[in-house]
């Protein structure tokens, strides 16, 4: 179930990804390189990433993704998953309150010396533990 919110929370970011990867790809002989992981994550950059990959992904900015704002990056089963399994009051769409909850959820479980940052040993810890 959490690697189903964890997918959910990396599709509503996958299409901003996507469009800026695709203007710089590499030639197809070249594989890309990975992105560096951050030495640790704080709770407030978590929120206004969630924030800005939110609002990404909000097309008609009613304050809400759906199903179908998620369709083109996800797949239609697949986003429809996706909004299952983050809308929490079961209104058919996700806010931004509900993306926050399920992400702080997490970072808080994963914060484990409750310092406020997720460090890269606390997520592979998280990650082990579930």
């Amino acid at each position: 179930m959490k690697s189903l919110i964890l997918a959910g929370a990396v599709a509503l970011a996958a299409p901003a990804y996507a469009q800026g990867a695709a203007a710089v790809a590499p030639p197809v002989s070249v594989p890309p390189a990975a992105p560096a992981a951050p030495e640790a994550i704080s709770r407030a950059s978590l929120q206004q990433t969630d924030k800005d990959r939110f609002a990404e992904m909000d097309s008609n900015k009613d304050g809400f993704v759906t199903a179908a704002e998620l369709g083109a990056a996800a797949g239609p089963e697949r986003a429809a998953q996706i909004v299952g399994s983050l809308d929490s009051n079961k209104d058919g769409k996700v806010s931004l309150a509900e993306l926050d909850a399920m992400m702080l959820g997490m970072f808080d479980k994963a914060d484990s010396n409750r310092d406020g940052m997720v460090t890269a040993q606390e997520q592979a810890a998280a990650r082990r533990a579930n």
